[in-house]
């Protein structure tokens, strides 16, 4: 009987990593499974974990801060929704009204799995952490054997009209690893926020663990991106220096030195010196910065600073400018994610949703209170408020993305019922 319900466990387990890997990587299978459609799948998951957990979500809508947060970036997203509508544009030119909520269901859903396997936190923070790390060795088996890339080629070309007559041309010999949906810009982003969230355990818990996930996160992260790198570095600097315990710190300074190289080097010999030189343009680029040259991305990016007019400002459009869509509706694109919101939504919208996550934020910096102490949890919330606010310069990260959805998880796990700690006010793990 043990070994049965051992068995089911395990099952529910991998069906968890499974259901996990698609909600935050969302690949498009589609080349490989006709008629494949993710939003498809979306709906049919999120269609299960309704009818599973619905009596939870409508006694938790009143008593969990965590629950309402998401029904308030629903109704932001259904706003966009009809203002899509009243414009006469296609759904097509804002789709994330439609997937947004659909997502966060998904992820509600698997927070509401692992807490019914897990009783500890940090089994639950390590399931985010394992999925990171599985991504990462994919994409270093990449490296090494050419047709696990050409997956990963046909994956990223398919959704590119046009690819081998576009500016695009040859990037799958430079970056596009793994198996992933968005692969230039949330995937690598996203990673690099699971290895700083990997690096915060380790010096919290001093498990080795933690590093080794950490350097194989970050080494995916670069080898489709270079942004997610320039965040991690933020991260490794702040808690090198001014993190948990001076003392340890001081003692341990080589060897977080000697571990950062180590990922430098690790990542030159699986690549070349022009996946090297694609890395230094992009630092040179932020350095150049200091002195008031803009440069390269940032000398464009001005170009992609534009806002709707007059009552549009404030109610939308219900429209992305991003790409073809800002071409086709107002002659003019722009990547920003910032951009796009008050775009599809106005000031009404980004004030919600973004008022939204900074309320989750503040609540969730209060619960860190009860169980890491204060000069750390605050540590926390700024890993967690930067890999946000920056990314969505970047892209569109504040909707729904794996970088939108990893913070999440990690408030919805802290913010849950089961954390306990010891006197000293550490996390029990145990």
């Amino acid at each position: 009987m043990l070994l049965t319900e051992n068995r089911i466990r395990n099952i529910k387990i991998i069906f968890i990593y499974v259901l996990g890997f698609f909600l935050f990587f969302m690949p498009d299978l589609e080349p490989f499974i006709p008629h494949y459609k993710n939003i498809y799948i979306l709906a049919v998951i999120d269609f299960f974990f309704i009818i599973l957990y619905k009596k939870k979500l409508i006694y938790q809508f009143s008593e969990n801060y965590i629950i309402n947060g998401y029904v308030l970036f629903f109704l932001a997203s259904i706003y966009t929704f009809f203002n899509t509508i009243l414009h006469h544009f296609s759904i097509m030119n804002n789709m994330d009204s439609i997937t947004v909520p659909l997502k966060l269901i998904c992820l509600i859903g698997i927070v509401y799995l692992l807490n019914s396997t897990y009783k500890e936190n940090i089994k639950k923070f390590d399931f985010i952490i394992v999925l990171g790390t599985i991504q990462g060795i994919v994409c270093i088996l990449m490296v090494f054997f050419k047709p696990l890339k050409e997956i990963a080629n046909t994956l990223y070309i398919y959704n590119i009209p046009n690819y081998f007559e576009s500016n695009l041309l040859g990037i799958t010999g430079i970056r596009i690893y793994g198996i992933a949906g968005d692969y230039t810009f949330s995937t690598p982003i996203f990673m690099a926020l699971i290895a700083s969230v990997s690096l915060y355990s380790f010096f919290k818990l001093k498990q080795t663990k933690y590093v080794l996930f950490s350097s194989i996160n970050i080494i995916g992260s670069v080898l489709n991106g270079r942004t997610g790198l320039i965040l991690f570095l933020i991260v490794f600097i702040i808690l090198m220096f001014f993190s948990i315990r001076i003392k340890y710190l001081k003692e341990k300074k080589i060897y977080f030195v000697f571990s950062f190289l180590f990922i430098l080097t690790t990542i030159y010999i699986l690549k070349d010196s022009s996946w090297l030189k694609w890395l230094w343009d992009g630092l040179h680029e932020i350095l150049l910065l200091f002195t008031g040259e803009k440069v390269g991305t940032f000398a464009v990016l001005d170009k992609f600073i534009f806002f709707p007019k007059g009552l549009d400002f404030f109610f939308g459009l219900g429209t992305k400018v991003y790409g073809n869509f800002g071409l086709s509706t107002i002659g003019n694109a722009s990547d920003i994610g910032y951009i796009n919101d008050i775009f599809r939504g106005g000031i009404i919208y980004i004030s919600l949703f973004y008022g939204t996550m900074v309320y989750m934020l503040f609540k969730t910096y209060k619960k860190l209170n009860h169980f890491i102490c204060k000069k750390d949890n605050l540590l926390f919330i700024f890993i967690i408020s930067m890999f946000l606010i920056i990314s969505n310069i970047k892209g569109e990260a504040l909707s729904a993305s794996s970088i939108m959805l990893g913070c999440l998880f990690f408030i919805s796990v802290i913010c849950s019922k089961n954390i306990t700690t010891n006197d000293k006010g550490e996390v029990n793990n145990g």
